[in-house]
């Protein structure tokens, strides 16, 4: 199980890692989604890497690798705040009835935010989070 350093928000400390955490279901969303399994859109975003960086690049070949083989579901937003909520708002239980954990998982798309938009992102993770009595957990 990987481990993160964890920076609670507004003094909400996360709660133990539970070792029996699965993946029930993922979802991709992004405003201008890469198909892995095209040759031209991995050599674009490879072209985006500085040359000198082996160890990122080797990490992108395993992380495009797993892509490739994987049939994730990815979905095309144009408002990925609204989207977001909409998922949240989604995920309740899987098909056995145990409750779901969200995990959002956002890098690079946050500097792409307006402070509005981050503002609106931040307060909806927050908003779905723990007076429902689960965690959102949110990687970044």
């Amino acid at each position: 199980m990987p481990l993160f350093d964890c920076h609670p928000l507004h003094g909400r400390a996360p709660p133990a890692p539970d070792p029996g955490l699965q993946i029930a279901r993922r979802q991709g969303l992004d405003l201008s989604p890469v198909d892995a399994r095209d040759p031209t859109a991995l050599r674009w975003l490879c072209a985006c890497l500085w040359p000198q960086d082996r160890e990122r690049r080797q990490r992108f070949d395993q992380a495009a690798a797993i892509v490739a083989r994987q049939a994730w579901p990815l979905a095309q937003a144009d408002d990925g705040v609204a989207a977001i909520e909409r998922w949240l708002d989604a995920v309740q239980a899987d098909e056995a009835g145990r409750r779901l954990q969200p995990v959002v998982f956002d890098s690079w798309v946050l500097t792409y935010f307006g402070v509005d938009d981050l503002a609106a992102h931040v307060a909806c993770l927050l908003a779905r989070s723990h007076p429902h009595g689960r965690w959102v957990h949110w990687v970044g």
